[in-house]
């Protein structure tokens, strides 16, 4: 789903983060995070 996504989404990037499921904005909060807020910076 999350290749789909990154195709179909204009500005859309996938980003793997290892040992993560679907509960990672809990178990990896910091890194998804990092790259919500670097996603919403950039142009």
């Amino acid at each position: 789903m999350g290749r789909y996504l990154e195709q179909h989404l204009p500005s859309a990037r996938l980003e793997i983060i290892p040992g993560a499921d679907h509960d990672l904005a809990q178990t990896h909060a910091q890194l998804v995070a990092h790259h919500v807020l670097k996603h919403l910076s950039e142009p």
